[in-house]
C-alpha cells in the first residue's frame, strides 16, 4: 500500500521490520509506518538491517512500532517470534513514532518521529542496540526535513528518508533526504534534501550493492494520474545521492522490486 495512503488509512499501524541479525549477505534495511514507507522486504523495510556474516547462533531480534511505543520481540531457533517487548518513547507523548531501521550489523536502530498536532515537525530518535537482549537505548533526537519510510543501504553507511514534508493532505510535497551513518551510529544530513515527483512516494528501495537507490512516487490525484520511477546513485563516503534518471509512467504504480543476483558485501 501507498506510504502516505497506508498512513492515512491505519491508525496506529504496527510497522515490522526485518531480522536484525541474519546469515549470509548483508541486504538494505527497509521500514514503514504512520506518515512513512510501504512494509517492504529486504531492499527498505524499509524496515530493519540484517547482518552479514553473523554467526546462527547469535542471537536475532524483530523491531517494530506503532504509534505509542518503539519494540521489539526475540527471534526463536523455529523462526517464531518471543514475548514482545515494549521501550520508551524518548521525546515525549506529543509525537507520533512511525518509521524504523537497523544498520545490517544490528547495532543501531533508528526510528521516525512527527507531531500529531500537524505542525510538519518531523524527527528521527537514534538508538544503540545490546546485541545480546536485544534491548535499545536512546542517544539522541534530530529534527529531519521529511517524513517516511526510513532504510538503511546494505553497507550500513547511509540512511534515506523518502516522503512527504507537509503534513497536509494532498500537499505532501516528497523529499529525498541522506544521511552519512557514521561509527557511533549518528546521523550527518549529505547535501541538501531533492524534491521527488508528485505528491505521493510509493515505495523505494536499494540494490544489494547499496550504490543505486530507486524511488517510486505518484500524482496521488485521480484527476491526474501518472507516476514516476527515479533512479539515484549513492556515495557512500559522502552519504549524497545524485539523480541518474526519471521515468514517467502513464498510470499510477504499487510497489517496486529488484529480481537478480544478490552481491554479499
Amino acid at each position: 500500500m501507498p506510504f502516505e495512503v497506508a498512513a492515512k488509512r491505519l491508525s496506529p499501524i504496527l510497522t515490522l521490520i526485518a531480522l536484525v541479525f541474519l546469515i549470509g549477505c548483508a541486504t538494505a534495511s527497509r521500514s514503514n509506518g504512520p506518515g512513512s514507507g510501504t512494509g517492504g522486504t529486504g531492499g527498505t523495510g524499509g524496515g530493519g538491517g540484517t547482518g552479514g556474516g553473523s554467526s546462527s547462533s547469535a542471537p536475532r531480534f524483530l523491531y517494530f512500532v506503532t504509534d505509542a511505543h518503539p519494540s521489539n520481540a526475540p527471534v526463536n531457533p523455529d523462526g517464531t517470534p518471543g514475548p514482545v517487548k515494549e521501550f520508551p518513547k524518548p521525546d515525549g507523548s506529543e509525537r507520533a513514532v512511525g518509521a524504523v531501521a537497523a544498520t545490517p550489523d544490528g547495532t543501531y536502530l533508528y526510528v521516525g518521529e512527527f507531531q500529531n498536532s500537524g505542525s510538519g515537525l518531523y524527527y528521527i530518535a537514534e538508538y544503540t542496540i545490546d546485541k545480546n537482549t536485544g534491548d535499545i537505548t536512546h542517544t539522541i533526537t534530530i529534527q529531519v526535513p521529511n517524513n517516511a519510510g526510513l532504510m538503511v543501504d546494505p553497507t550500513g553507511s547511509v540512511l534515506a528518508v523518502a516522503g512527504n514534508s507537509r503534513s497536509s493532505a494532498g500537499s505532501e510535497d516528497p523529499l529525498l533526504s541522506m544521511y552519512k551513518i557514521g561509527a557511533d551510529g549518528s546521523l550527518t544530513a549529505a547535501g541538501t534534501p531533492i524534491p521527488l515527483f508528485g505528491q505521493a512516494v510509493i515505495d523505494f528501495l536499494f540494490d544489494a550493492s547499496g550504490q543505486n537507490l530507486y524511488i517510486l512516487s505518484n500524482q496521488a490525484e485521480p484527476a491526474t494520474p501518472g507516476s514516476s520511477l527515479q533512479s539515484f546513485r549513492v556515495d557512500s563516503t559522502s552519504g549524497t545521492a545524485t539523480l541518474l534518471q526519471s521515468i514517467p509512467l502513464s498510470v499510477d504504480a504499487t510497489e517496486l522490486a529488484i529480481a537478480g543476483r544478490s552481491t554479499c558485501i
